[in-house]
């Protein structure tokens, strides 16, 4: 399978509740697994990390969940971070990581 990056305008307010959705559109698709997100604060840009048998399987998930997603490319995922010992392993199939954004700015 190959990998995926999704983009999508997404307000602050709003991250968690996308982000669980369409963790759980992903969990009803076997060839498309939603692996991570990254959320840039200033731009209120988020990308989705999948692995995916196709784009056109991403952009399905993202549509079912209800998300407008801007546009779904390919990626290359290095495995040189992976075996790094600062980097952290993902948490087990089935439950998510706790995010904590910093507070808004008055």
């Amino acid at each position: 399978m190959a990998h995926y990056l999704a983009e999508a305008y997404t307000p602050r307010d709003s991250l968690a509740s996308d982000a669980e959705r369409l963790g759980v559109a992903a969990l009803g698709r076997g060839t498309v697994r939603l692996l991570d997100t990254l959320y840039l604060l200033a731009d209120e840009v988020c990308f989705y990390l999948f692995e995916s048998d196709s784009a056109e399987l991403v952009e399905a998930v993202c549509a079912s969940a209800g998300l407008r997603i801007d546009r779904v490319q390919p990626a290359l995922v290095s495995d040189a971070l992976r075996t790094s010992p600062a980097f952290t392993k993902p948490p087990p199939v089935g439950r998510s990581r706790t995010t904590h954004l910093p507070p808004e700015p008055q």
